[in-house]
């Protein structure tokens, strides 16, 4: 058996460009930190405004201009040479470090690694000066220049990694990169506004991807940089805790405003930081008061006592140790916390009673049930008013529940008497007798979004009494054709038209029903991809060369509200990109097909993915249309009497016992008066 011996070789000290070539590693990975590292020094030189422009992502040119101090002439020979620095002089001056920059191993790293030149003016120089610089030194046969500048410092960094092969290779497109730079940016852009400007461009465009006002502050920055709709739903945060030696201020969403992706801003002492641990957690909070999918907007500027943080834990400073680290984040979520929890959240019935846990958070397994005895309906209340409550013996009131037997002034109990209910006929069923699902749970779900609680009001407010009333005491006389049907109403006769009542029908049953619909699949799944090129084609939407990145790009802002579609209105979308299922919204009834690329399509454009109550409420109309469409050809007479039968058995008892009218349906002539059938009597007495 032998034996391998590992051969000794003597410890020897390395020589200073494979020293550097190493430092420099740990520092910079990619252009992002470059940027980071060079506007960091621009802020602490007291600059009030910043442009970075950059090419090909940063990888092969970046230049950081600013106003601030500028550096001095003598200090250009060694700037660029590691453990170099301006912020402190011995090691106790960490205590009270404020500053950004403070090691002295940007500058020298950054020209280890890439073809740097500074291009300085300070405020006592008539003259700006300019030098290159090559692995921290002044670059051979060069020297320090004259040249004509403004007051501040530009530095311009070209051909990032060209001795670095490996580490180039592994930086991603120009696309990424760029973005990777702009997220940074925007970011510092938010904290310092009214401070400092800030303009990130691409070199040699004139447009910018990033351009900020000092006169804006941080709402106005949010809102521009971001989507206008955020500003309305922030929350401030401030608090101020002398015995932990900290302070933080700043903005965090309420549960109205659900973002596609997660927005967390985090400073501290002003340095932008990562806290993966208070990230999490605070991500975890926001599942239970946010629709399904929906992230938050959250911006946290902590204010330390330099002597409870240690900055010097991580090489690219991304991240920091402070004491009293756990209670200063326990604060943070509780007060978070306790100001969601003043707004109206997702929260499910508890479970059977070996259930583990009531957890509030809406899960697929628990989103399936029948209709049982807990109906939402239409009723009225005591002061006749209508309201939108459940079939039980509760009602709602102003918002609150109260028991439908509740004491008098004379402590008797006073009944609601079914003559104060909507439903007053004898023969009343309610909705759940005319919509049989598959019981897969038996745990129906009730979701207390406010969005969808003022979604319900406003059906119940954009009512219509006197419709309601004639509707619910009608007499179905017959189908007249595929558009319209008949009703009496004691002596009048109605042409009403089908599409209309139907598109409302179905628009209430989703609110009614919410988030509590079977699924009707399909037997092959149906591209998303080939639908949406479907509609564009049959409409001549034509974006030549560009079609396919339109209907991607279309299709990827479905695919990133699969879950949401899916929890709430049995949308069922794979993560490859193909429609597997739509929701039952009646027993028996399918939509037409053909329309479904149509729907798809305006899914997509139709539909505000960004606000709660405008999604739910587009949701729900787009659905609502799609399941009320009538076929294109003229029905056969065998799906005739199919239709007919289905009008008159399942669609004229829904109208009955569960639309509520809007005032609209006067206003599109749903209803058309045709005829008085004492009018016709007197007509065939004389015949």
């Amino acid at each position: 058996m032998e034996c391998n011996e590992t051969k000794l070789n003597s410890i020897q000290k390395l020589n200073q460009e494979v020293i550097n070539k190493i430092c420099a590693g740990e520092v910079i990975h990619r252009p992002l930190n470059v940027v980071k590292e060079l506007i960091e020094n621009s802020l602490d030189a007291g600059a009030t405004n910043i442009v970075v422009t950059l090419k090909n992502g940063g990888m092969s040119f970046i230049s950081i201009q600013d106003n601030g101090i500028g550096i001095k002439k003598e200090d250009l020979e060694i700037v660029c040479q590691r453990f170099t620095t301006s912020k402190f002089n011995s090691f106790d001056d960490f205590k009270t470090l404020t500053t950004f920059g403070f090691r002295g191993e940007a500058l020298a790293s950054i020209s280890t690694i890439s073809h740097l030149s500074i291009v300085t003016k300070t405020a006592d120089n008539v003259c700006g000066y300019k030098a290159e610089y090559v692995n921290g030194t002044l670059k051979p046969n060069s020297s320090i220049t004259s040249i004509a500048a403004n007051n501040g410092t530009t530095i311009t960094v070209e051909n990032l990694f060209y001795n670095m092969p490996t580490r180039k290779s592994a930086l991603k497109s120009e696309l990424t990169e760029f973005a990777l730079v702009q997220e940074m940016i925007t970011k510092y852009s938010i904290l310092h506004s009214q401070t400092c400007s800030f303009i990130l461009k691409k070199f040699g465009d004139n447009s910018h991807a990033v351009n900020t006002n000092i006169k804006n502050n941080i709402l106005v920055n949010v809102d521009n940089l971001y989507s206008k709709k955020i500003s309305p739903h922030m929350i401030p945060i401030m608090m101020d805790n002398e015995k932990l030696g900290f302070r933080i201020k700043g903005y965090f969403s309420n549960g109205d405003l659900n973002l596609s992706k997660v927005h967390f801003l985090l400073f501290i002492n002003n340095r932008l930081v990562d806290c993966s641990i208070l990230k999490k957690c605070l991500c975890e909070m926001y599942m239970h008061y946010l629709m399904k999918g929906g992230h938050p907007f959250i911006l946290l500027v902590l204010k330390i006592d330099p002597r409870n943080i240690d900055v010097n834990i991580h090489p690219t400073k991304s991240e920091v140790c402070f004491l009293y680290q756990n209670q200063i984040l326990d604060l943070i979520l509780k007060y978070i916390e306790d100001h969601l929890k003043n707004k109206e959240f997702v929260e499910v019935p508890d479970q059977t009673s070996n259930s583990k846990s009531n957890n509030k958070t809406i899960t697929s397994e628990n989103r399936r049930s029948s209709l049982d005895k807990e109906q939402m309906v239409f009723q009225k209340n005591a002061d006749g008013k209508l309201v939108y409550s459940s079939s039980s013996s509760k009602l709602i009131q102003d918002g609150k529940r109260r028991e439908s037997t509740e004491s008098n002034h004379s402590g008797k109990k006073s009944i609601v008497r079914p003559s104060h209910q909507v439903r007053t006929d004898s023969q009343m069923q309610r909705i759940d007798h005319y919509i049989n699902r598959k019981k897969t749970n038996t745990n129906r779900r009730y979701l207390k979004l406010r969005s969808l609680t003022e979604l319900r009001s406003e059906i119940v407010n954009s009512s219509d009494e006197e419709l309601l009333n004639m509707i619910t005491k009608s007499t179905y006389v017959g189908c007249a054709d595929e558009n319209f049907f008949l009703l009496q109403k004691e002596l009048d006769l109605f042409l009403v038209n089908i599409h209309n009542m139907n598109e409302e029908l179905f628009y209430q049953i989703i609110m009614a029903d919410f988030a509590n619909f079977d699924y009707i699949k399909f037997g092959n799944p149906l591209s998303l991809f080939k639908l949406l090129n479907t509609y564009l084609q049959v409409n001549g939407l034509n974006y030549g060369n560009n079609m396919d990145e339109q209907t991607t790009n279309m299709v990827k802002i479905l695919l990133s509200n699969r879950e949401m579609m899916d929890d709430y209105f049995s949308i069922k979308i794979s993560p490859g990109g193909s429609l597997e299922a739509i929701p039952c919204l009646v027993d028996k009834h399918r939509p037409q097909i053909s329309f479904l690329p149509d729907f798809i399509y305006k899914l997509v454009h139709n539909v505000d993915w960004e606000d709660e109550k405008n999604c739910f409420h587009n949701l729900a109309i787009e659905l609502s249309r799609f399941y009320s469409r009538k076929a294109v050809k003229l029905l056969s007479e065998q799906h005739y009497s199919t239709f007919e039968q289905q009008l008159e058995q399942k669609f004229y008892p829904l109208y009955r016992t569960l639309l509520c009218p809007s005032k609209k349906l006067y206003n599109n002539s749903t209803f058309q008066k045709v005829a008085n059938i004492s009018d016709l009597y007197k007509v065939f007495e004389r015949c």
